[in-house]
């Protein structure tokens, strides 16, 4: 190489390796705090729009409706058909602690129950039973404390919840306190309720099929937000579970849990007892001073995209988990281990996560006992991200001896992992247009005298 080339080309190296340096570093720095901000959003839009008593001004001691002539009977504007429901509307009920404030029970005909406010009654204040599939509507009710549960569904198909507030729903000696209760009813939509100060559950759903919940708001309840029992295709989508003692407990259930917050709750953000053939996907469990996800007993299930981070134990911890799979998640930061599966569990998989800072300190950033745990994609020969890892294979705390063979140096692909892949892409484009530039450099032509 010519004196002249050689000092072009050095000069072109030093300037790329700055570049590349300063975007390196300026990746790591905006790194965490796409992370954080992640992690612990909260957003979860609810309506802006709830009745308060001061803008109801008929007063009625309470309203009970045993059969289809009552609605009559009480004279609502209506004709009981899908077209023109019978409306119970505009109505403040102060029950003296005493009676239901309105419960309907025993009817076939359509009906909506809208625009009121509740008060100091019994239990629940407001009820629904074996009522016809799809005629009932519950939305934009207030309830304020009242003794045990808000609004009650029992044996009844297809009724809507919606944009209804329950608050202060307690009983005044235990903690048997709910917002919404389901019993036996399917085919049910729940969306857009705030349930808050509740002493049990926010909202809870026993025995049921088929039944969805959307951007409702089960926060600041004095137990558990979201509680399920023996649900069968249940969906929890965009719920928001924030500063409860539990975010959500989900027992014996198959389900879709999907992007929902579950954040900043003071002892477990989920717990996860007998789930099966479900996913959990895109949900925010982050800041929790437990475990971020407790997970026991389950099988069939799929976790994927989900964000874990900053809990104040453990990340995802498995107990006798069978055949579930984790995948592209966000681990990061967890006081203890970001994953750990136990000694009674088996053929589990987790592949394509990132593991970050979790068990600061510590050997491995997750730990296995279990039976044929597989750390990576076999079929395309691809593990996990590392924050921690050097080089080689990954090796895994526990009883198992279990290693991730094909641990990934960068940062995965993912629907919600393009903004980090973005930023890390920056070296490479700059790599591209140095490398571009300096093949354009002018050099100057000498020619050897003969």
């Amino acid at each position: 190489m010519l004196p002249r080339e050689r000092d072009l080309t050095e000069m072109s190296t030093n300037d790329m390796k700055k570049s590349l340096l300063a975007i390196l570093i300026f990746s790591i720095i905006l790194l965490p705090s796409r992370v954080n901000q992640v992690c612990i959003n909260t957003g979860n839009t609810q309506n802006d729009s709830y009745p308060i008593k001061d803008e109801i001004p008929i007063e009625y001691f309470n309203i009970t409706i045993t059969n289809d002539e009552n609605f009559t009977d009480y004279g609502f504007p209506g004709t009981g058909t899908k077209e023109n429901p019978f409306r119970i509307e505009n109505y403040s009920i102060d029950a003296g602690h005493h009676q239901r404030g309105i419960a309907v029970v025993n009817t076939t005909k359509h009906f909506i129950i809208q625009n009121c406010y509740i008060t100091k009654t019994g239990n629940p204040a407001l009820l629904l039973e074996n009522v016809f599939y799809g005629t009932a509507t519950i939305q934009n009710v207030t309830i304020v404390s009242v003794f045990e549960t808000g609004i009650m569904v029992r044996f009844s198909r297809g009724v809507t919840i919606r944009k209804n507030y329950i608050t202060y729903a307690t009983n005044g000696f235990t903690d048997e306190g709910y917002g919404i209760s389901l019993y036996r009813s399917n085919d049910t939509i729940v969306s857009n309720n705030i349930c808050e100060r509740i002493s049990r559950h926010g909202i809870e759903s026993l025995y049921g099929t088929n039944n969805t919940f959307v951007e409702n708001n089960c926060s600041n309840t004095f137990n558990t937000g979201f509680f399920l029992y023996e649900e069968t295709q249940a969906k929890i989508i965009n719920t928001t579970c924030n500063f409860n003692l539990r975010g959500m407990i989900l027992v014996d259930s198959s389900l879709t849990l999907e992007n929902n917050q579950i954040n900043q709750n003071s002892h477990h953000g989920c717990i996860l007892n007998g789930v099966y053939n479900s996913t959990i996907t895109r949900n925010s469990v982050c800041n929790n001073a437990k475990e971020g996800l407790l997970l026991t007993d389950l099988r069939n299930s799929t976790f994927t995209e989900n964000f874990v981070c900053f809990n104040g134990d453990i990340g995802f911890k498995g107990l006798r988990i069978k055949r579930c799979t984790f995948t592209f998640n966000q681990i990061v930061n967890n006081s203890h281990y970001g994953l750990v599966i136990d000694g009674y569990s088996s053929n589990n998989l987790a592949h394509h996560n990132r593991f970050v800072w979790n068990k600061p300190g510590g050997t491995s950033q997750a730990f296995d006992s279990g039976n044929n745990t597989l750390w990576y994609d076999q079929e395309t020969k691809e593990g996990n991200y590392w924050s921690d890892h050097k080089r080689g294979k990954y090796e895994i705390d526990g009883r198992a001896d279990s290693f991730d063979k094909y641990p990934l140096n960068s940062d995965l692909e993912s629907a919600d992992f393009y903004y980090l892949s973005f930023l890390l892409s920056f070296p490479l484009i700059s790599f591209i247009l140095l490398r571009r530039k300096r093949t354009n450099i002018p050099t100057e032509r000498v020619t050897r005298k003969e």
